[in-house]
């Protein structure tokens, strides 16, 4: 079987524009505490904390910051990739206001997330968008809220699925290789739009 992996990119209702403001604002909160957290614990014990460290000092603040307690443990993973990446004992810090305010981002992690009665439920509260692939025929995976440089916000959700019509024609088509070859329609189901994509192989 084949693995295939697409984000899906669907735009949030403008009403719920400051519930995310607001979230947004204790991620930018959230990811400024460890930023200096680890530039302190570098530069005086000389200890680069792990994720696994970071929660530590992290436990319980989701409830008073308003956020889902895995988005907090997403922002202590991503802040700990970013820093092994880039090779530094401090990251830019996220600003929530000012002309350089740091872009809307609250990370969402598996299963935080789901579709429930015709929209996006997550931490909590519903989140009605424009709904342009069905979002109900999918197991939301990881996902994240994302705001654009105009304001606008997005739900962004990984999908993974296999498919595996291909693989059992070419299987028909080997077993067979002892008598002329047939044309061989493969039909694969495209589960976003629920169209069915055909293809002829000679």
């Amino acid at each position: 079987m084949i693995k295939h992996t697409k984000t899906l990119k669907v735009r949030i209702r403008d009403k719920h524009r400051p519930l995310l403001n607001s979230m947004a604002r204790s991620v930018n909160f959230v990811w400024n505490f460890v930023n200096e957290l680890s530039q302190r614990s570098i530069k005086e014990r000389g200890v680069f904390l792990s994720a696994y460290d970071v929660q530590r000092y992290t436990n319980g603040a989701g409830k008073d910051l308003g956020l889902h307690s895995q988005t907090v443990q997403r922002i202590a993973v991503e802040y700990v990739t970013r820093r092994k990446q880039f090779n530094k004992a401090r990251l830019n810090w996220r600003k929530s206001g000012g002309v350089r305010r740091s872009l809307g981002w609250i990370p969402v992690n598996t299963a935080a997330a789901q579709w429930k009665n015709g929209q996006v439920y997550h931490n909590g509260h519903y989140f009605n968008v424009w709904d342009s692939f069905g979002l109900s025929q999918y197991k939301f995976r990881s996902a994240s809220f994302n705001e654009d440089a105009r304001g606008r916000w997005y739900f962004n959700v990984k999908q993974c699925w296999t498919i595996s019509a291909l693989t059992q024609a070419l299987f028909l088509r080997k077993s067979t290789r002892h008598t002329p070859p047939k044309p061989v329609r493969v039909v694969a189901v495209c589960p976003n739009r629920g169209r069915e994509v055909s293809q002829g192989l000679e």
